[in-house]
This record gives C-alpha cells, structure tokens and sequence, in this order.
C-alpha cells in the first residue's frame, strides 16, 4: 500500500469499512464515477455493506467464540454439570446492532409529571406515578404475578386502533434522523419472517436472513458509527452473562469471575468515598486491576478534600 500524501510504502492494514468510505467520499476536485450510478449505486452501496463489512464482521463474531456459550451464572449452576442443555453455541453480542440480547424499545419508561421533549427528539409523555393520580394494575401472565402502572403503557391512537384493528405505537417525533427513519421506509421492499421447526442455536444466522438493509442505511452505517446504548443496563444478582466452554462449565458455575460491575459493589462495602459514586464516575477515581480483578485507587492527581489517599 503506497502512502497517497507522501508516496512511500506502508504495511498499514484498514478495515473493509475504511476501504470503502474511502472510495465513496466525494472530493473536491476529483470525479467519482460510483456516485454517479443513481440507483446502482444504492445497490452498490448496500451489496459492499452487507457483503463486505457487514460479512467480515459477523465471519469474526463466528469464528472467534472457540466453541463458547453464554448464559447467566445462576441458570448455569442449574444445569448441574450438564452443559449439553445450556446456552447457545453461536451468540450475538448484544453490543452488536440486531443481536437479540440488546434491549432496544426502552420499557419500562420513567414516570414523569408532565410531557416534555427528550434529547433524542422523542417526547417523554405524562406518565404519573400512583402518588400522583395514575393507575397501576395487578396482572398474571404465565402463572407469573405482575404489578404493572404507567411505566409499561405504550402510546397509542384509539382511532388508528379501532380502524387497522391492531395495536399501533403513535409517537411525535421531531429530530434530522426521521429523513433516515422516512427514506428506510420508503426503499424497504416486501416485510421478511424466518421460522424454524428446530433450534439451531445460531444467533448469527437468524439476524442474517431477519435483517433488511436499505441504501440509506447502507451508507450511514459506512460513513457514521451509529452504535449507542443509553441508558447503562445492569444485571441481577447472579444474573451477569458468562462465558463457558465444555471443559470449564463446571468451574465457572461454582465460582463464576469477576466482572467490573462486581468489583464496584464490593469497593462501595469498604470505601466511604466510593458510596458516594455512580457506576460511571468509578473510572475517573479508580482503575480496574485485570490481575487482582479490583477497583484500585489512581495514583495521580489532585487529592480529594476529606478523604486519604484520594
């Protein structure tokens, strides 16, 4: 690879990614014919997407989980050493967009005494509280009792109901990202199932032939890093996700490792100063020992007033 500012040789390797947002940027000066296509282009775009940096990504997923399963400590210990019944031999992270572990409609919702506009655009609708004037209702779903109130409800139109005869989510929304969310729906072709008489245990397959990929999308995902989560979602006791394999299932069951979230919880049981912190200001006052697996206290800057070796 040569080195277009200075003309020199480079061993330095890029993504598909790069690669490709790199001949599709358009330049002063300079002509590119890909963009000229019209609709092969969008086409084009969605083929290198899908096939190219999309493929790479997923092949790596696949190929580096070594036989790995996944499943919460406490449905391990469950298992009682048989491993051949628990967890699932290809998984997507949830840190992927699509995987089935991310958690994306953002229920139950905050209760809040009037409606106001969020950062995002959507609106916070009136959702009072049972102290406040709402309602709240005792339900069974599965032999399961729930306490269910404002928090669960989903914004919907009587009219759009009773009319479709279906439940309809109607939200206002005002932000740039509905002429994306617009054009997606526009371009999208004939809606898509996938159904199968067995498990297959693949998450990565079954988000294959869900997923629908426009060239709107196409292109922000080449040229935008779209990824959020927002906000942090945290795990029970004994319900953080492990990783096990044939050999190790046993040994993880009985003493399962430690994750950062772990060794926050037992910092606060010894630390007055760290009782005072949330979960996401640890980083700023501690550093995470992968050795020790424990929050340790920084060693440099300014000492806080009212605590040693702060």
């Amino acid at each position: 690879m040569v080195n277009p500012t200075t003309c020199a040789d480079t061993h330095k390797k890029v993504s598909a990614r790069n690669y490709y947002e790199y001949r599709l940027m358009i330049r002063e000066g300079e002509v590119n014919h890909i963009l000229m296509c019209q609709r092969l282009f969008h086409q084009y775009a969605v083929d290198t997407y899908i096939r190219q940096i999309e493929t790479e990504r997923l092949t790596y997923i696949r190929l580096n989980q070594q036989q790995l399963r996944s499943e919460e400590d406490i449905h391990l210990r469950d298992a009682d050493g048989n491993v051949n019944n628990v967890g699932r031999m290809t998984i997507l992270p949830a840190t992927y967009i699509g995987s089935p572990r991310k958690c994306s409609k953002r229920y139950p919702r905050n209760l809040v005494a009037k409606t106001i506009s969020g950062i995002d655009g959507y609106p916070l609708y009136r959702r009072r509280s049972v102290e406040d004037g709402g309602r709240s209702v005792d339900v069974k779903i599965k032999g399961q009792d729930f306490h269910v109130d404002k928090r669960w409800i989903v914004p919907f139109s009587p009219i759009l109901s009773k009319t479709f005869e279906a439940h309809i989510n109607v939200e206002f929304w005002n932000s740039v990202k509905s002429i994306k969310y617009i054009c997606k729906y526009v371009k999208k072709g004939s809606d898509m199932a996938i159904f199968a008489v067995t498990n297959t245990n693949d998450e990565v397959s079954d988000y294959q032939m869900g997923r629908y990929v426009s060239s709107n999308e196409a292109i922000w995902r080449i040229f935008v890093a779209i990824h959020e989560r927002h906000p942090t979602v945290f795990h029970l006791e004994n319900g953080q996700r492990g990783y096990f394999n044939l050999n190790n299932a046993v040994d993880r069951a009985a003493c399962p490792p430690v994750t950062t979230l772990k060794g926050f919880l037992s910092i606060c049981e010894t630390d007055q100063f760290a009782r005072t912190l949330l979960y996401a200001d640890i980083p700023r006052y501690y550093t995470w020992s992968a050795s020790s697996k424990s929050c340790q206290c920084r060693k440099q800057g300014t000492p806080l007033e009212g605590y040693e070796n702060k």
